[in-house]
């Protein structure tokens, strides 16, 4: 049965499309058969590899229409649940839905035994998409960029995330917080590094992981070609702390 993972933080820019499809493409290369579910209206995700949505099974149509999901594949052990422009109106729909937050942990009930893991891909606003990847998750990743407002953006993140376990979903763990465009160089980076670290202490729950994402272009430049990093510069810093986090996730959170 899949452990299914939403990466998730109300704030935008942070790398929750990069992470969910780079820390995927890392999974499925380390043979772990491995689904990636776009639930974000900007359908970045679906974009970003460059995957056609099928005409039923895409997100809109299992959230909104009931639809069985149908997830296309991508290469060997990556598959991806597509995402369309219709998706923007799927707030609307699933508000007037009796278990409307609800309907994504359904519709992966029925493909989890298919995979290892299960990564969502969240929009940066607590609405029924977002609730609904929270509902049908395990854990939560909360990817975040060293910087001013990053302690902001975490303290929302993690309200959301308590919300969701206190009224919807009480199996829900934070898989802990992952820095992006970290720069060990800087000093702006170390000091947001240790505000994260003292505020998680203080809020009782979720730790840093210890995997960091480097600063690097690569990450911005392989969307345009359709492929994850792993792809498109196998020999990059990036490539290699996306493949370290894969290690750390899938070994840390079979210990939790």
């Amino acid at each position: 049965m899949a452990t299914i993972i939403a990466i998730t933080n109300r704030k935008g820019g942070v790398g929750k499309t990069a992470t969910t499809t780079n820390l995927g493409a890392a999974l499925a290369r380390s043979g772990y058969a491995t689904l990636l579910v776009d639930m974000d209206a900007q359908y970045s995700l679906t974009r970003s590899l460059r995957v056609t949505a099928p005409a039923a099974g895409n997100v809109y149509g299992v959230l909104a229409k009931g639809e069985t999901l149908q997830p296309v594949h991508v290469y060997d052990n990556l598959d991806v649940a597509a995402a369309t422009p219709d998706l923007a109106y799927c707030e609307i729909s699933l508000a007037k839905q009796e278990g409307g937050k609800y309907q994504l942990k359904a519709a992966l009930g029925g493909v989890a035994s298919k995979y290892d893991f299960i990564l969502v891909d969240t929009p940066p606003a607590l609405g029924f998409l977002t609730i609904n990847a929270l509902t049908a998750a395990d854990y939560a990743i909360i990817p975040l960029q060293p910087e001013y407002l990053a302690l902001q953006g975490l303290a929302d993140a993690l309200l959301n995330i308590r919300s969701v376990q206190e009224g919807l979903n009480h199996g829900l763990k934070i898989g802990g917080v992952l820095l992006t465009r970290y720069d060990r160089r800087l000093v702006l980076s170390r000091k947001a590094k240790k505000s994260v670290e003292q505020y998680l202490q203080e809020f009782g729950e979720g730790a840093l992981l210890d995997t960091e994402i480097r600063n690097n272009i690569v990450v911005a430049e392989a969307p345009a070609l359709g492929q994850d990093v792993l792809t498109y510069a196998p020999d990059s810093k990036a490539a290699a702390d996306y493949a370290t986090l894969a290690q750390e996730v899938a070994t840390k959170l079979k210990k939790m």
